[in-house]
């Protein structure tokens, strides 16, 4: 079942860099920027990493832009990054729950632990271990709460 889940998780990932790579490449496209497909490709892997995200690219490449002169695309490059953050941390926990079978706030909470507790890692462990123990409460090994069904 362990298995399984993890597959339903990099599978979630797969569809967060899909969703990260499009809103990059709309941004891009308005923004009217070279080779929006290759800079978005790029900004979706970097996004995939935790922590890291996509504001390693883009703000420094805002921050440049405004530097040299080029203020609307350095605004605009601002604006992506904040747009892509947004909806990407509002997407997250509830595909990442509903493929793995957590509800969004435990995974999200889990996330959070995971990430205060043991940092990167801990965010993809900690739902992990979320779903571990709803399984062995599930198949009746602990009993840390009671089934709804069984009233």
């Amino acid at each position: 079942h362990l298995l399984s889940t993890m597959g339903k998780w990099l599978g979630a990932q797969g569809y967060l860099i899909l969703l990260t790579a499009v809103l990059v490449v709309i941004g891009l496209t308005v923004l009217k920027v070279d080779y929006p497909l290759l800079m978005a490709g790029v900004v979706a892997v970097v996004d995939a990493l935790p922590i890291l995200g996509s504001g390693l690219i883009l703000v420094p490449w805002a921050v440049f832009a405004i530097l040299t002169g080029d203020t609307e695309l350095g605004i605009g490059l601002m604006i992506l990054w904040g747009v892509v953050t947004i909806i990407r941390n509002l997407v997250e926990p509830r595909l990442v729950g509903h493929r793995i079978g957590l509800h969004p706030l435990v995974s999200l909470i889990a996330m959070y632990a995971g990430f205060q507790v043991m940092g990167v890692l801990g965010m993809i462990l900690f739902p992990f271990g979320a779903i571990l123990l709803i399984q062995l409460q599930n198949w009746g090994y602990i009993k840390f709460w009671k089934d709804a069904k069984a009233r």
